[in-house]
């Protein structure tokens, strides 16, 4: 009986470890995704603006990442103590 408290257990760690992996590794597709449009944008513009392009891109991610920081992890994760980080 104790060894099956044991493995339901590892069973639960071994989903969360699948579930934040999936995540870094979506994550960093959309990363990719996001700079290969950065490079299209960039393309289809004049020379002179591809730089403020690349400015707008970099501006979104560091949105995007504040915004998670401060909202998105207590999202994904409910069992934060006290619903911070």
């Amino acid at each position: 009986m104790g060894a099956t408290g044991a493995y339901a257990a590892s069973g639960e760690e071994l989903q969360f470890i699948l579930n934040t992996f999936s995540f870094l590794v979506w994550g960093v597709l959309i990363m990719w995704m996001c700079a290969g449009f950065t490079m299209l944008e960039a393309g289809s513009v004049r020379t002179k603006n591809a730089s403020m392009i690349c400015l707008k891109n970099i501006g979104l991610y560091s949105i995007a990442g504040i915004t998670y920081y401060l909202v998105g992890y207590n999202l994904m994760y409910t069992d934060v103590q006290e619903g911070w980080i």
